[in-house]
């Protein structure tokens, strides 16, 4: 057996037809058919069976099949590992961030990071998602690196790359408009929207409450920034959130919270003990060798400065 009659057999598996195959495969049939034939008699059974003028996989074929789209899955992915080794300079990287990141933090790593000429022919792929979704997603191997808030978990490294400021955001027409600051003790009056419990921001201002020995009445919990600021803006509730989202583009007003620390840290992220591309490497280290120049102080207003 040998790595030309998997891919022969994953084709003809594929398309159903001996003749396509051939065709796409750039052979003759005749010869497609020996190496077919030869692959059945080392299994010592038969792969396919004639169906009118096409042909369709056997049982046997069908578990084999399985099988060998693992092997050449696998051999695929080590195969893009030792190009990527070749030639760091080239490849993509797939980041993974929360939503709070998407108007400052992550177009300043761009800007910075294509400042260099040798980063060019590089390129990422964002995604956007609760810290808990991320970190799920690393494990799975679906994104190479993450950005979000600090989650317990001994499979995973985390680096802290800045601090994010907190707010309380009330509507417009809201009894708590006309104030520019507030304790969150004087909060305890009225209804709350709150991130769902898998958020990781939500741990965050869970113990902001508990520092401040404040009780608050949730009505809603939802999991989008947006979402939760234009109920805010509907006047259906209160709500804690990052700086960012106390702007007036959102038709909310923004209160600073007195009497506690509202910062919290944000991290960089990746799966520990695991295999890293030179890519995601390289990444990695820009992204700590960056963080320790100090060069990205949150502004009052959260944006990119």
């Amino acid at each position: 057996m040998n790595l030309q009659q998997l891919y022969y057999f994953q084709k003809i598996a594929g398309l159903e037809h001996y003749t396509k195959a051939a065709e796409e495969l750039n052979i003759t049939q005749p010869c497609l058919s020996y190496s077919i034939a030869e692959l059945e008699k080392e299994l010592g059974a038969p792969l396919f069976y004639k169906k009118g003028r096409n042909i369709k996989l056997t049982s046997y074929g069908e578990r084999f099949l399985t099988h060998v789209e693992k092997a050449l899955e696998e051999l695929e992915i080590g195969k893009k590992e030792i190009e990527e080794w070749v030639n760091p300079r080239r490849g993509k990287l797939t980041l993974a961030h929360i939503s709070s990141m998407n108007a400052g933090y992550m177009p300043f790593l761009m800007r910075r990071f294509y400042e260099n000429p040798d980063h060019k022919e590089i390129q990422f792929e964002f995604q956007e998602n609760p810290t808990k979704k991320i970190i799920d997603q690393l494990k799975a191997r679906k994104v190479d690196i993450g950005f979000g808030s600090l989650v317990e978990d001994e499979a995973m490294e985390f680096f802290p790359v800045y601090e994010e400021d907190m707010v309380l955001i009330v509507g417009k027409d809201h009894p708590l408009a006309g104030r520019t600051e507030i304790t969150l003790k004087e909060t305890e009056g009225y209804e709350y929207i709150a991130y769902e419990e898998h958020c990781g921001i939500r741990g965050c201002i869970d113990k902001i409450f508990v520092q401040a020995g404040a009780s608050r009445r949730i009505v809603r919990e939802l999991e989008d920034n947006a979402m939760i600021t234009g109920m805010v803006s509907a006047g259906l509730g209160i709500a804690v959130v990052p700086r960012m989202y106390g702007d007036e583009y959102y038709n909310v007003k923004a209160l600073e919270i007195k009497g506690v620390e509202t910062r919290r840290k944000m991290y960089m992220m990746w799966l520990k003990n695991s295999y890293l591309s030179p890519i995601a490497g390289n990444f990695i280290q820009f992204v700590k060798e960056l963080t320790t120049k100090q060069e990205y102080p949150v502004r009052k207003d959260g944006q990119l400065r």
